[in-house]
């Protein structure tokens, strides 16, 4: 996680989402919805808005969810961490092994807290797509396809993906001998 990120506050996280939902609301209905620059500065303040609002609440609070679980840790050792907690091989150094699990952890949890609100999200989209494909364009299938597969991936493979890097992570199982008798 960035360094800035990690310390933003909720008015500095929600007035950069809010810029960067806006811009892209606003070149989105200007050059692919053909609304021309006219059209997009209602687009602009309500994607504005609605960024700002994602930013402020639900990003803060993600944000400072990880910051807690890494910890007090220097910047080599927290990018370790996060990329362990995700892939790769299991650290070595405990500390970095703990974070790395303790960051797996959070994010299993963030994935669980909002499951029900994402898969309803999702599917809403999914069937404003499929609508789009049948009336407007074909092109539209291209979306549908994508955004299943994200359905599918943020529903079923991600959680169980989670779990097993927590579970990787784990404190090492026996003694120093790796569990051997001896």
């Amino acid at each position: 996680m960035n360094d800035w990120l990690a310390r933003a506050s909720r008015a500095q996280l929600a007035m950069i989402m809010g810029l960067c939902c806006g811009i892209g609301g606003a070149v989105g209905l200007a050059v692919i919805a053909g609304e021309g620059w006219a059209g997009a500065l209602p687009g602009a303040i309500g994607a504005g808005l609605g960024g700002a609002l994602i930013g402020g609440t639900l990003l803060h609070a993600q944000l400072r969810r990880r910051a807690e679980a890494l910890g007090p840790l220097p910047a080599a050792d927290r990018r370790a961490a996060e990329r362990a907690s995700v892939r790769g091989p299991v650290p070595e150094d405990p500390g970095t092994r703990a974070a790395a699990r303790a960051l797996a952890r959070t994010a299993l949890a963030e994935q669980r807290r909002r499951r029900v609100l994402g898969l309803v999200s999702a599917l809403f989209i999914l069937a404003s797509q499929v609508f789009l494909a049948v009336q407007a364009s074909p092109w539209w299938w291209v979306g549908v396809a994508a955004t299943t597969g994200l359905v599918v991936y943020g529903s079923f493979l991600l959680p169980r993906r989670l779990e097993r890097r927590v579970e990787l992570l784990g404190p090492p199982s026996g003694g120093p001998d790796g569990g051997q008798a001896g």
